[in-house]
């Protein structure tokens, strides 16, 4: 199954977007659901096939959670969903395209690509030994975050504050740009700019460790 190639299974009529564009002289085009595959973005052939009674397009509109409990039987498949709910991603449908996500979700997308390259049940030693190797590979990386907490619920913040932790355990480094009191409480090193906003800003306040710091507290 593919959208990018018609050997995927695409629709043919909409190129697998699930709509047609209606290009407009003087206005904004518009976006129509696509008659041939009703928005499925896959041809009626490859939508008969099923896995455990659903489709593609069925399993597509899952979100990460539900596909988690869908997929109990593979392991590799859950260890990728598991790193979607780390990070405070749950709720994604797996069909979503990228383009209409937030700037946090986006952020927090490949924090979970990270994490989804660790199984998440083996012990610390084990996965210091995977995350050795791909440090060998791939070097380490200075990850620098525009506010990631964006959107999230206050219960999730301490999920993406463990994303954080296991990028720094792994041996990178992160800078976090944050507004939110809860995570800027677990940073190593505060940095505080001011005293106002944009032209009346860009001045250091204060700077240094968390507990130093009073607008943590």
């Amino acid at each position: 199954f593919s959208f990018n190639s018609s050997g995927g299974g695409r629709c043919p009529a909409c190129e697998g977007r699930g709509q047609i564009t209606v290009p407009m002289q003087f206005l904004a085009d518009i976006e129509t659901i696509c008659e041939s595959c009703a928005g499925k973005r896959f041809r009626p052939d490859l939508l008969e096939i099923r896995y455990r009674g659903r489709n593609i397009d069925e399993i597509l509109q899952m979100t990460a959670d539900e596909a988690f409990r869908f997929f109990h039987a593979n392991y590799r498949i859950q260890t990728k969903l598991n790193a979607l709910r780390q990070a405070g991603l749950a709720y994604l449908r797996l069909g979503q395209p990228l383009s209409v996500l937030s700037g946090g979700e986006a952020q927090r997308l490949r924090i979970a690509a990270m994490l989804a390259g660790v199984p998440q049940d083996s012990t610390e030693s084990d996965q210091g030994a995977a995350t050795a190797g791909q440090l060998t590979k791939s070097g380490r990386t200075l990850f620098l975050f525009d506010e990631p907490s964006s959107g999230l619920h206050g219960k999730d913040v301490q999920n993406l504050v463990r994303c954080l932790d296991f990028l720094l355990q792994t041996g990178h480094s992160v800078i976090v740009i944050d507004h939110d009191q809860e995570l800027l409480a677990q940073a190593d090193w505060l940095i505080e700019l001011g005293p106002g906003p944009g032209v009346r800003g860009g001045r250091i306040l204060n700077s240094g460790p968390v507990q130093t710091h009073s607008g943590a507290n």
